[in-house]
């Protein structure tokens, strides 16, 4: 099975899932397969009357085979009759916190750096087919809408990967962030108060705070407001390229 979370607040994220060995690329197969067989009803979606529901709520795309059945549904807590599979399926998916919390210098959220690229493209990918390996490139994984701080502009959300030799060498990140359990878009003189080791960089219109390590590096990087977070293998400074 696929199942392929999207439409909420980040990018989709999409995993592959077996059970009977469980396996695949979600984290806690295991889990997640004993979820289903305790409640089959987490694969079959049916038709219900669209509701007003909290913005940002994830729909979940299950797709596949099931004891040789054909799978393909959609919950979504937006539907009624669907609210209850949708909320299961999103706590038993990575959360988005999890998903958008920074590892200094090492990665954001399910992306490392260093991460092969093949299993990169298949979680970012959501519901389109996987593009070709490149070996080395950018590629850009957008969530759908776009974002906009202040009075900044308005730009879509969005992952972007640099891949070098077939692996994460840089990515970065436009929506709602955190860096050491601080919202990554907070007001770029608090954030310089708050986070320790971290250094300011200036390049005209362009502020970054840069934070270097044996691991990579990290610069948070603004102009009048916040624009990105970028974590990259190797050294950042002003501009942040990424």
């Amino acid at each position: 099975m696929r199942v392929v979370e999207y439409d909420g607040m980040l990018p989709p994220v999409g995993f592959s899932l077996r059970c009977d060995p469980a396996g695949g690329t979600v984290p806690h197969p295991a889990h997640i397969c004993a979820a289903i067989r305790r409640d089959p009803a987490l694969l079959y979606s049916f038709p219900g009357p669209d509701h007003s529901c909290p913005f940002g709520e994830p729909t979940i795309s299950v797709t596949g085979t099931w004891q040789h059945r054909r799978l393909h549904s959609t919950f979504s807590v937006c539907t009624g009759g669907q609210e209850q599979s949708a909320g299961e399926w999103s706590a038993l998916l990575p959360s988005e916190a999890e998903q958008s919390t920074v590892d200094v210098d090492r990665g954001i959220g399910l992306i490392r750096l260093g991460d092969p690229e093949g299993p990169v493209l298949d979680l970012l990918r959501g519901l389109r087919p996987a593009p070709a390996w490149c070996g080395s490139c950018t590629r850009t994984f957008r969530a759908g809408y776009s974002v906009g701080y202040g009075s900044g502009p308005v730009v879509p959300a969005q992952w972007r990967v640099h891949f070098l030799a077939g692996r994460v060498g840089a990515v970065a990140g436009n929506v709602g962030l955190s860096v050491d359990g601080r919202y990554a878009a907070s007001w770029f003189r608090a954030l310089s108060r708050e986070l320790h080791g971290w250094r300011t960089v200036r390049c005209g219109a362009v502020r970054e705070l840069v934070h270097t390590s044996d691991a990579g590096s990290t610069a948070i990087v603004w102009t009048r407001f916040f624009e990105r977070l970028v974590v990259s293998a190797a050294p950042l400074g002003c501009p942040a390229v990424a």
